[in-house]
């Protein structure tokens, strides 16, 4: 009974955000006994495993923003805080915020935070298109990877991308873009489903340009991740969770949601980053 449960779970979790984010955070814990970033990879070496392939993601986006050593970095849109831990163990700000809307997140990122020791690391439950708790000119650096997408007034999220950053401040957005409109019933109802927002390049570039965000790159990195998902049979490989019908169940949970990432990159829309600055 309990593994018909999980299995009515991960079904659920493939049709709803509220659902999704809890049960991937739990087929990561069941495979990997830990806590993995939740975004997709990005392809460097054949030998990559999934978390690499994620790092790989995050190291693309940073490197092409200033230095963020002994910057106040906030990370809107932080999941399950991995993502931040990692950037502040590996970068060195002298402060890191991560903020995400669903409080089970910001309670995990916490946990993993104090299980593991990290210091000035805070954590905050806010909305990415209000960020309540954020003063208006506090941070260095702003980054959001692989979370836009969800939001439906981006307008609203680029205009508090302005007030919270310093004069001068960069910003990095990783985002999945619309590139045709024409998608069968089912497609459409699935992003209703998601809270899936996918705005078009026009759209984006002048959401940005009226919130006085200059973009001073524009990076197109579609192939890569679609390349990252190709070593995912090897992903699973070490499983290291109990029971044969549980491990089956997660699996083919997740190369239906590969399946479907890469549909969608192939078809729909393309993986873009967005650089620049806060305009003075």
């Amino acid at each position: 009974m309990k593994v018909l449960s999980e299995a009515l779970e991960l079904i659920k979790a493939g049709l709803a955000k509220n659902q999704y984010y809890k049960i991937m955070n739990y087929v990561y814990k069941e495979a990997f006994s830990d806590y993995y970033m939740i975004h997709f990879p990005f392809y460097q070496n054949d030998t990559d495993d999934l978390l690499q392939g994620q790092k790989n993601l995050t190291n693309v986006c940073l490197s092409l923003l200033p230095s963020l050593h002994d910057k106040r970095v906030l990370e809107v849109g932080c999941g399950n805080g991995v993502q931040t831990l990692y950037i502040k163990e590996k970068y060195r700000p002298s402060l890191m915020v991560g903020l995400d809307i669903q409080e089970e997140n910001i309670k995990l990122a916490e946990s993993i935070r104090d299980n593991n020791g990290h210091q000035n690391v805070e954590f905050l439950v806010s909305d990415a298109q209000e960020m309540a708790g954020v003063e208006s000119s506090s941070f260095d650096i702003l980054v959001n990877i692989e979370s836009a997408m969800h939001y439906p007034e981006k307008d609203r999220f680029f205009s508090e991308i302005f007030r919270v950053l310093k004069p001068g401040g960069s910003y990095i957005i990783a985002d999945i873009l619309s590139k045709v409109e024409d998608k069968n019933i089912f497609f459409r109802w699935l992003e209703r489903r998601l809270d899936q927002f996918y705005w078009p390049l026009d759209r984006y570039i002048k959401g940005l340009s009226r919130a006085a965000l200059s973009i001073d790159m524009k990076k197109d990195i579609t192939s890569d991740v679609l390349k990252g998902f190709e070593l995912s049979s090897n992903w699973f490989a070490t499983y290291r969770g109990s029971g044969k019908l549980r491990k089956i169940l997660i699996t083919l949970f997740s190369k239906l949601q590969i399946a479907k990432h890469r549909h969608y990159l192939r078809n729909f829309c393309t993986y873009l980053i967005f650089v620049g600055k806060k305009n003075s």
